[in-house]
């Protein structure tokens, strides 16, 4: 569990940015109060990402065998600036994963940010990271435990099409999960 953990991070569709509409207006956009700061273009782009997901997550075990479970993930607005992800998976016999993201964008490093907390580990990860729009693609780079409890580098790497993502991270440059998640629909 520790290494799903490790590897789980960033499972938001933080990157993916296609499940709403880019026409659909926002809420928490146009709920802004009077002499607030206006989202910067990069919050606007997090925003997009709100919607409910389904798919597969593909782990690598430390064996180098492979297990394939089914996931959901519901991501909604924090306001203007933030999106929260609330994610699900059914491990089968091990039980479900549950896991619980934070996002948005920081100005004042000009860095996307991100926390992570779930259920198979004390683990708070933070994470930094950029979009590099021309590719469609976002890294995202923390410190979490890997699967015998060091702190190593870990790195998420979301590539979007329309209407899905596909994230996969890595532990110390190893390739440890694959995610796969296409839209179910805007809340």
């Amino acid at each position: 569990m520790r290494l799903l953990h490790a590897t789980a991070c960033a499972l938001v569709a933080l990157g993916s940015f296609s499940c709403a509409s880019t026409g659909a207006s926002n809420p928490a956009i146009e709920s802004m109060q009077e002499g607030q700061v206006p989202p910067a273009p990069q919050h606007i782009l997090l925003q997009k990402a709100v919607g409910e997901y389904a798919g597969t997550v593909t782990v690598t075990l430390l064996d180098g065998t492979e297990q394939t479970s089914e996931a959901t993930e519901k991501v909604t607005s924090l306001g203007p600036y933030w999106i929260k992800s609330e994610f699900r998976m059914d491990m089968g016999e091990k039980g479900v994963y549950e896991g619980h993201g934070c996002y948005g964008y920081d100005v004042a490093s000009g860095k996307y940010v991100g926390t992570w907390i779930d259920s198979s580990s004390s683990n708070l990860a933070q994470m930094e990271g950029d979009m590099d729009l021309a590719s469609r693609t976002m890294v995202m780079n923390w410190m979490g435990p890997d699967g015998k409890g060091a702190m190593v580098k870990h790195r998420s790497e979301s590539e979007q099409s329309m209407g899905s993502y596909k994230r996969t991270f890595f532990t110390s440059d190893m390739k440890t999960m694959e995610v796969s998640m296409y839209c179910t629909g805007v809340h």
